[in-house]
C-alpha cells in the first residue's frame, strides 16, 4: 500500500513538472511529502493548481484572432508568400489566424440598395460567400488586408469585399475588431497611394482602428528571405 501511495505522489510531482511549475515550488512540495505532511501537501497542490489556471487564462487573453483577407488571385504569388510568412509568425506565439483567399470566393459587388441598414437590420441581402467573411470579421481582433497593387490600388476582388463591409462595419465597427494592418506587393516602390488612401480613410479614420503597420515589398524584395523574415517577425510581434 505504501508503495502504491508513493507512486501516486511521484506521478503528481511529474505532472507539476510537466505543467511548468516553478522549480522552487516543486522542491517545497517534495520536502513536505518527505516529511509526511500530506495535509499541507494537498494545500500546496490547490495553490499550485490555481497559479497554473491563472497563467493559462492570462495566456488565452493574450492570444488574438486575426483575419487576413488576401486579395491576390495568384496561389503561389508574392502576396501569398508574404501572408504565409506572417501567418507562420503569428501562429508561433499562439495567435489564431484565418486567411481567406477572396479571389476564390463568390462575392458580388455592393448593390447600394440600403437593405442592410433598413429592413435587413445589419444583414446583407446578397447570400453569397461574403456571409462566411462576415462571420470571421465579427470574431476578429485584428484585420490584415493583403493585396498586390493593380493600377495604384488594391485588387478588384479585395476592393469588392471591402465595399461589402458596409453591412456590418458601418457606421460602427464590429465590437471585437480593434486593430488593422496592410501587406502590399508591387513591382515598383512608388505605387501605394491608392491603397494607403483606403487604409487611412476607411480603417484608421472612419472605423478608428489602431494602426499596426503597413508592410510592403517591391521588385526584388518580393519573395526575398529578408522580407519574408520581416513578415514572420511582424506576425509574432502582434499583441
Amino acid at each position: 500500500m505504501a508503495e502504491y501511495i508513493e507512486a501516486k505522489w511521484d506521478k503528481v510531482v511529474q505532472n507539476l513538472c510537466d505543467a511548468g511549475c516553478e522549480s522552487e515550488d516543486i522542491q517545497r512540495f517534495v520536502q513536505v511529502l518527505e516529511a509526511g505532511q500530506y495535509r499541507e501537501a494537498l494545500c500546496l497542490l490547490k495553490k499550485y493548481r490555481q497559479i497554473l489556471l491563472d497563467r493559462c487564462h492570462a495566456e488565452e487573453e493574450s492570444n488574438i484572432n486575426i483575419l487576413v483577407l488576401n486579395g491576390s488571385p495568384r496561389p503561389g504569388g508574392n502576396t501569398k508568400q508574404m501572408v504565409a510568412a506572417f501567418r507562420e509568425g503569428a501562429q508561433s506565439v499562439g495567435h489564431t489566424v484565418e486567411a481567406v483567399d477572396v479571389c476564390k470566393k463568390q462575392v458580388g459587388g455592393c448593390q447600394a440598395c440600403e437593405y442592410c441598414h433598413t429592413r435587413g437590420n445589419g444583414q446583407c441581402i446578397q447570400k453569397d460567400d461574403m456571409q462566411q467573411i462576415y462571420d470571421l470579421l465579427k470574431q476578429a481582433d485584428t484585420l490584415v488586408l493583403a493585396s498586390p497593387i493593380y493600377y495604384h490600388g488594391l485588387s478588384g476582388q479585395l476592393k469588392c469585399v471591402i465595399d461589402r463591409f458596409y453591412a456590418v462595419a458601418y457606421p460602427q465597427k464590429p465590437p471585437r475588431l480593434s486593430k488593422v494592418a496592410m501587406i502590399l506587393s508591387s513591382g515598383d516602390a512608388e505605387m501605394y497611394e491608392g491603397a494607403l488612401f483606403s487604409f487611412q480613410g476607411d480603417f484608421l479614420d472612419y472605423l478608428g482602428l489602431e494602426n499596426m503597420g503597413v508592410y510592403t515589398a517591391h521588385g526584388s524584395e518580393n519573395g526575398s528571405p529578408t522580407k519574408l523574415e520581416e513578415l514572420r517577425a511582424f506576425g509574432a510581434s502582434l499583441k
